[in-house]
């Protein structure tokens, strides 16, 4: 079978512009997410300020993105991705510029993480709402946003590997530097993409609070997927927000550097790699509500075993298997909203979903930091992984409230 029978997505030219450039864009953006956890405990050896600076630059997308959904089902998607794209650029070069000429410290990344997060309340509900208009046939939907899930996993796996060695090599602000030129590749893209100015119906030009409030509406007439919705905040909060604090475990842990720090994170991505694949070929085959009650209870187990795993190897293969079941879990609860979303409300529907998800990681992101520095590594993982586990084991009871795809 080939690669496009697998991946009929891949077919459609558009969406191969889109795929081959994300794919790069996003490796930088782990390229800078990896070095800038990095360079903050290095300033501050601190496991607080890693966690600040983490939920800092998903606060803004949290308190916007309903903004920017609206935003998204009003204007041209497209033009709103160029925006995008180039202040994320605009940034990235910004900051390692001045960790490059030694003239950063934590307020500046602080700052700038702040502003990052802006960008993204518009860029996130953009990128997801754009991935319909690249499909022409839409028999391909499923295919693409499957593929969008294994896109991002991939490069949350190439991209912190790489920074390890970018680090090494020419040093956090030369990987600053690396990231902002990987944008370049997302503008040329869009600007070979053939796709038609997208009309805006009359009724989409409402005010953005007016468009927001009508999301909500629709959003809460769904009971099924407010339960979704609402676990996954739970779950970004309880299962994925460790993340941000893996600078503190690659050191407190396993007594590594940079090197382990991008072990560490690859080992995450390319679990979630390996999620995205199997979701993408098993996603008609197996029930969803398994995918996501399963998933759940992985997470929690694997989290709650991460605490007391006591060599370097038995911490990758349990972040590994962290970042598989993470990844199916909540992708496919995007993938259903996805399906059951009209076109004309799916902007602010993903805002409401990324509202709660971004909220869940920030809060847990600045919990979790905070909880280390006052009962310690261990008591904090093995806790946060307890929790998880108990909604997933809830999720099983609950089952019925999850759709199944048509």
């Amino acid at each position: 079978m080939s690669i496009k029978e697998t991946f009929p997505a891949l077919a459609e030219r558009n969406f191969r512009l889109y795929f081959y450039a994300q794919l790069i864009s996003l490796a930088g953006t782990y390229l800078q997410s990896t070095a800038q956890g990095w360079l903050v405990f290095q300033l501050t050896n601190s496991a607080f300020w890693v966690g600040l600076v983490s939920a800092l630059a998903f606060f803004p997308t949290f308190i916007l993105v309903l903004f920017g959904g609206a935003l998204v089902d009003r204007l041209d998607r497209r033009r709103i991705l160029y925006f995008t794209q180039v202040a994320a650029m605009v940034l990235a070069f910004l900051l390692g510029a001045l960790t490059v000429l030694h003239r950063v410290n934590v307020f500046e990344i602080c700052i700038l993480a702040l502003a990052l997060g802006v960008v993204n309340a518009l860029d996130t509900p953009a990128r997801s709402a754009f991935i319909p208009e690249m499909i022409a046939d839409r028999a391909n939907l499923a295919s693409a946003i499957s593929i969008n899930s294994g896109m991002a996993t991939t490069a949350m796996a190439v991209g912190p590997a790489v920074a390890g060695i970018l680090i090494a090599v020419i040093g956090i602000g030369g990987t600053f530097i690396v990231n902002g030129g990987t944008f370049v590749a997302v503008l040329l893209a869009l600007y070979a993409m053939d796709i038609e100015l997208r009309v805006i119906e009359e009724k989409e030009k409402a005010h953005p609070v007016v468009m927001i409030k009508t999301g909500i509406q629709y959003l809460a007439s769904n009971r099924d997927l407010v339960f979704l919705t609402v676990i996954s905040g739970i779950m970004a909060f309880f299962g994925r927000a460790y993340n941000a604090i893996l600078p503190v475990i690659a050191v407190q842990f396993y007594h590594g550097g940079a090197g382990t720090l991008g072990a560490l994170l690859a080992a995450f991505g390319f679990g979630a790699a390996a999620g995205a694949l199997i979701l993408s070929v098993y996603s008609k085959k197996i029930s969803t509500k398994w995918f996501v009650a399963g998933g759940s209870i992985l997470v929690g187990l694997t989290l709650a075993a991460l605490a007391f795993a006591g060599n370097v190897i038995g911490g990758f293969a349990l972040i590994f298997v962290n970042g598989f079941a993470f990844i199916i879990e909540v992708s496919m609860i995007v993938i259903i909203i996805q399906h059951v979303v009209p076109d004309a409300l799916r902007g602010r529907a993903l805002s409401i979903f990324y509202f709660v998800y971004f909220g869940g990681y920030s809060l847990g992101s600045f919990a979790i930091g905070w909880a280390v520095d006052q009962f310690g590594l261990t008591v904090s993982v093995a806790a946060s992984g307890t929790v998880a586990l108990l909604v997933g084991i809830a999720l099983v009871a609950a089952r019925e409230r999850i759709p199944e795809l048509e």
